[in-house]
């Protein structure tokens, strides 16, 4: 939970943003982040003697801005009815739209848990009662005496499984496939290995939201294949099947390699860094797809036998 207040009034009111509870709907479609917020309303009075002083919530104004790069969600103005006129608790839920441009650069700099900054705004009416004659009977009817704003602002995380697990496919975005892969090759038992090993650095890059990490451990993970397509030519029976695994396996690595010579180049400007937004996020997943793909049927490979 984030804890901070806002000054209503010249009285400190406490509110909570529940990170746990953020959000996502909408699907591809019309993505959407519902960030819940809980308020702690003290209205402010001179004793115990006095009535409280009332007011109202007219709207609200909000932006959100997620990663530490700030990628901003759309800003949202909505008109809202709260009359405070004693202590009590209440929840909002603000609604933030998200554009597939702003999802894409979350992805982009995301490292791990996704941090947040919160920035609304109240705009406050101070209710007033018009003096009643002495003796008269019946309630009070009230004017408004002023308007104010009052500006609160938060920072939050929200959990990288959570992200990943719940809102991003809440948002139509889905995690990569994960296919379960044999544990051990038969005819390459040690290069077997050590890409299964590089697949995992991959994957858990994917995750993290270092894409380009994601790219350089799947180039590492079907390079030691490509040396040794003797071995598997030796074990694979049928033609057919040993030519699929050949072009799979060069293409694979040539296509990785072109793109990392052209991306490179052009993010080697100064304005880029050296190690980040080479690629992004459904290039990383196409890659680690077609990897994961190249070391199942591999795996599978038993020396005299077709797959």
């Amino acid at each position: 939970m984030a804890i901070s207040s806002i000054s209503i009034n010249n009285v400190r009111q406490e509110f909570t943003l529940h990170e746990q509870d953020i959000s996502g709907s909408g699907g591809l479609e019309s993505p959407y982040l519902l960030v819940p917020l809980s308020f702690s309303f003290m209205p402010y009075r001179q004793g115990e003697k006095y009535p409280y002083s009332e007011f109202g919530i007219l709207h609200v104004y909000g932006e959100l801005s997620l990663t530490p790069q700030n990628v901003k969600a759309v800003a949202i103005s909505l008109p809202l009815h709260y009359n405070v006129y004693q202590p009590f608790t209440s929840n909002m839920g603000l609604r933030f739209p998200l554009t597939r441009e702003a999802l894409f650069y979350i992805e982009k700099y995301r490292n791990g848990n996704l941090t947040g900054y919160l920035l609304f705004n109240l705009q406050i009416a101070k209710y007033e009662s018009f003096p009643v004659a002495l003796g008269a009977v019946g309630t009070c009817p009230k004017y408004i005496r002023g308007f104010e704003i009052s500006q609160g602002h938060t920072t939050f995380s929200i959990e990288q499984s959570q992200w990943i697990n719940k809102i991003l496919p809440a948002l139509g975005h889905k995690t990569a496939t994960l296919i379960e892969l044999p544990s051990a090759s038969i005819i390459l038992p040690t290069e077997y290995s050590q890409s299964l090993a590089e697949l995992e650095e991959s994957r858990k890059f994917f995750l993290a939201g270092d894409y380009d990490k994601v790219v350089g451990h799947c180039r590492s993970a079907i390079e030691p294949f490509k040396k040794d397509l003797p071995a598997l030519r030796t074990s694979i029976t049928s033609r057919s099947e040993h030519d699929w695994i050949k072009k799979n396996l060069v293409a694979t690595c040539d296509y990785v390699d072109t793109i990392m010579n052209a991306t490179y180049t052009i993010t080697n400007k100064s304005h880029h860094p050296p190690s980040i937004g080479n690629f992004g996020r459904s290039e990383a997943e196409i890659i680690l797809n077609m990897t994961v793909l190249i070391l199942t049927y591999i795996g599978k490979i038993k020396p005299d036998q077709n797959v």
